[in-house]
């Protein structure tokens, strides 16, 4: 996200405090990561994605690194939502996701630039997804 200029997330912060508050209440020893393929190389990105829980990002070609996941991981894509542009290449990570087995969701945006999230259905998602267990 960081070094994407063409697809900002212009709540950003907001986006990784929900997700770290999240983490921090289910108590499991897990920890938010903000990939950079310049810091690994290609066989650490595939352990990496490989032992991931979830991969949440804007819809591009970084999304691509979900086909290293295990069956099961949850996958949030950001993704602009336009009756126009719907077609068979932005569904790709949708279908992809299905045949490994993923639990792939997405959070509409109506624009293809800069997003902005939708805080409660990321939170939504997230609850319904990796429940907090007391």
């Amino acid at each position: 996200q960081l070094k994407n200029k063409e697809r900002l997330v212009t709540n950003e912060q907001e986006v990784l405090q929900i997700l770290r508050d999240h983490i921090e209440k289910r108590g499991m020893g897990e920890e938010l990561l903000i990939y950079d393929h310049r810091n690994y190389t290609q066989q650490e990105s595939v352990r990496l994605f490989n032992s991931a829980r979830a991969v949440i990002g804007p819809h591009g070609g970084a999304m691509y690194n979900s086909f290293f996941c295990p069956p099961g991981t949850l996958i949030i894509e950001f993704h602009a939502l336009n009756k126009y542009q719907v077609d068979m290449q932005r569904m790709i990570p949708y279908h992809v996701s299905n045949f490994l087995q993923h639990n792939y969701f997405f959070v509409p945006h109506n624009t293809n630039r800069n997003i902005r999230v939708d805080l409660e259905s990321l939170s939504t998602i997230l609850n319904k997804q990796l429940p907090i267990t007391l």
